[in-house]
């Protein structure tokens, strides 16, 4: 079988917080099937990776960094993209698929859907919808979603299947809204790696090594320091934590544009000693912060929140469309309301307050998720299967 891919830049190893993209083309390869990835020329030079076939494209203009323009301007200049990516991307995967006859074509999100709709329906073969979660869309209007049309176009467009990134918003009942088959809609979440937390994991000396002590309680965040996914929250609760709890430290664990903005905060609300901020660390090392960590709320974060729950760890999350198919409130964790946030440093102090009540939310926690979860392998399999079931039957009509 043979895969022509439509990206909007390059998934693959090097790249970090993305892993089930590079995981699932390895995937592809191991199983004997050719891959070739298309993206907008990201000025990279290597062809091939693993076996991952890389192309290039030009674009005139070509911007990923919606943090430092502003979100008016950002959307001004996102659909704008959209036009232009939709005429290169298009004409540049028809080339390639003329000159490689693949026998499938994806599309990876907003951008490179319609491209890979076009293309599939010249060239009358399959083609695979990929969505990563729809983030804000789950509060738009009806009007907020035609100015926003990406999302919505990308639901309605045909595909043989549609691979639907569930990050716990919304993605079914949009799904459903904007005309998703049932029956060729596949809601998953990444994988995982069960059981994180190393044996030999010795909690008290990685503890030392970053000033903590034996009595020391923490409240972990990890996650990509934006405005969305609520750090600031947390970073607000700890002056009532500390109160009560003297000797709770909040450590952070990621980076991003607001990573300025939460140590002022930090500093302006008094507790700059009590909030630690590690920056950014492989993925590899995210279990030994979740191995000492007492509470992790992972508000808008659906991989933190899961990778938590497998370390045993007792998780407070926020609703944030249809988190309740993951989060039974204080039977497996916190599920809160978004208008509730300002409660968060109550809900802090009580688990903290009630080791038993916090470890048995932990350990029913770490049950579901055992239970439910795909391993990494589990679920890249699942997806090849998938893809090589759709080539078969469509070849057999």
């Amino acid at each position: 079988m043979k895969l022509l891919e439509l990206a909007p830049n390059v998934w693959l190893k090097e790249v970090k917080g993305m892993p089930i993209g590079y995981l699932t083309q390895r995937e592809f390869i191991k199983e004997g099937h050719e891959v070739h990835y298309l993206v907008p020329d990201d000025g990279g030079t290597h062809t091939t990776q693993e076996g991952i076939n890389i192309h290039r494209f030009w674009m005139p203009v070509y911007f990923m960094r919606p943090d430092i323009y502003g979100k008016g301007l950002w959307w001004l200049i996102s659909r704008i993209q959209w036009f232009i990516f939709l005429l290169f991307g298009t004409i540049s995967m028809a080339r390639w698929a003329k000159k490689l006859e693949p026998d499938v074509v994806y599309g990876h999100g907003t951008l490179c859907v319609p491209p890979s709709a076009i293309v599939a329906k010249l060239r009358r073969i399959p083609n695979i919808t990929r969505t990563y979660g729809f983030v804000f869309a789950r509060k738009y209007t009806r009007f907020q979603h035609f100015l926003n049309f990406d999302l919505p176009l990308t639901l309605m467009l045909p595909a043989a299947a549609y691979i639907i990134g569930d990050d716990a918003t919304c993605v079914k009942s949009l799904s459903e809204r904007f005309g998703v088959p049932g029956d060729r809609a596949y809601y998953w979440v990444d994988g995982h790696e069960k059981n994180p937390t190393k044996e030999d994991f010795d909690g008290m000396a990685f503890r030392r090594t970053l000033g903590l002590t034996e009595e020391s309680q923490v409240v972990l965040t990890v996650a990509s320091l934006t405005k969305l996914k609520g750090t600031h929250n947390v970073v607000n609760a700890m002056p009532n934590v500390v109160k009560r709890h003297p000797n709770t430290v909040h450590i952070v664990v990621g980076d991003g544009p607001e990573m300025e903005n939460l140590k002022m905060q930090a500093a302006d609300l008094g507790v700059s000693d009590k909030v630690m901020f590690i920056g950014r660390v492989p993925q590899t090392e995210v279990w030994r912060y979740m191995g000492i960590a007492d509470v992790v709320p992972a508000l808008w974060s659906i991989g933190p929140l899961f990778e938590a729950m497998l370390s045993g760890k007792c998780i407070i999350t926020i609703d944030i469309g249809e988190t309740e198919r993951f989060i039974q409130n204080r039977v497996n964790g916190i599920l809160i309301e978004e208008d509730e946030i300002d409660k968060l440093s109550e809900i802090i102090n009580e688990l903290l307050d009630n080791d038993e009540f916090r470890l048995t939310l932990a350990e029913n926690g770490k049950k579901w998720a055992m239970e439910n979860l795909d391993t990494w392998e589990e679920r890249v399999q699942k997806e090849v299967r998938l893809v090589e079931r759709v080539v078969e039957d469509w070849k057999a009509t």
